[in-house]
């Protein structure tokens, strides 16, 4: 219970020791050993792939003039009730509110390390991780499954949500 650790430094940093421990155990060291065992010398992961600076500027022009777009759809999923999901949009609802209350514990940082260690583990360690989980191996395994990019896309979707436990975050 986040709400009992309120004034409790050592296990707040504890928890956070935690947090980086399991995207290193479930997203990092998995793909990185899937990558490198998959097909030795061959670039599995594509991190040896180069991307063209027209593309770097496609995607932030796609970014930017998506954003009325995400905003749109933001505020008409927080119009959802994730009750509809029953027993289960409950769950998720309890989840969401002990995970916001951990993460106003995480961001009270009284000194600069504290900043700089929630850099690393709440942004740094895992986009890489999970960009190499799931755009490296899930990705990259579900190509030989499907034919269709769109059912590849939906199903990684899918399992990213469902790994994340944010579904009612996205739902409402």
């Amino acid at each position: 219970h986040p709400e009992k650790l309120s004034g409790k430094p050592n296990e707040i940093n504890a928890i956070k020791f935690i947090q980086l421990f399991y995207t290193l155990g479930m997203f990092l060291i998995p793909a990185l050993v899937f990558g490198f065992t998959k097909k030795p010398g061959r670039d599995f992961l594509k991190l040896k792939s180069k991307t063209s600076v027209l593309m770097i500027l496609l995607a932030m022009s796609i970014i930017f003039l998506s954003a009325p777009l995400v905003n749109a759809i933001y505020n008409l999923n927080k119009m959802l009730n994730p009750m509809w999901l029953g027993r289960v949009g409950k769950i998720f609802i309890e989840s969401e509110k002990s995970n916001q209350l951990l993460t106003d514990l995480f961001m009270q940082m009284p000194h600069f390390s504290d900043f700089a260690f929630n850099i690393l583990m709440v942004a740094l360690i895992p986009s890489i991780a999970e960009e190499l989980f799931f755009r490296g191996i899930i990705q990259q395994g579900l190509k030989s499954i499907f034919k269709n990019v769109m059912g590849e896309e939906l199903l990684q979707g899918v399992s990213y949500e469902i790994l994340q436990k944010t579904l009612v975050t996205h739902l409402g």
